[in-house]
């Protein structure tokens, strides 16, 4: 639709994570938007060993965010960034997800010199 409307006002939302559940979202996906961003969700997944995809803590996932990140800084990308919240460990609260995922973003940004 994006790329139909052709208009500067009209920007996408790329959800890596939302590529996990299914298809190939890096480099693939991201090819398909990388010139039309505005804003990008961040939170990871993980396929169990029952095939079920569920969402873990950033760096602690298979979405392959250190690729992603330093593809979006060479390609130039100014926009936003958003962390999802759906990350939940059992017994505990989404407040301590939030935190385990943050914690595991910066973790990510700083072994990878991205900071």
């Amino acid at each position: 639709m994006v790329h139909h409307v052709n208009s500067p006002a009209l920007k996408a939302l790329w959800d890596l994570g939302n590529e996990q559940f299914g298809s190939n979202p890096f480099p693939q996906g991201y090819r398909q938007v990388k010139d039309i961003l505005g804003h990008v969700h961040l939170k990871d997944a993980k396929t169990q060993a029952d095939g079920k995809t569920t969402c873990v803590p950033i760096d602690s996932g298979s979405v392959p965010y250190a690729d992603q990140f330093k593809a979006l800084l060479s390609d130039g990308y100014d926009g936003l960034y958003t962390i999802e919240t759906h990350y939940i460990p059992e017994g505990g609260t989404p407040m301590q997800g939030t935190a385990m995922t943050l914690k595991g973003l910066r973790n990510l940004l700083k072994r990878e010199n991205l900071e």
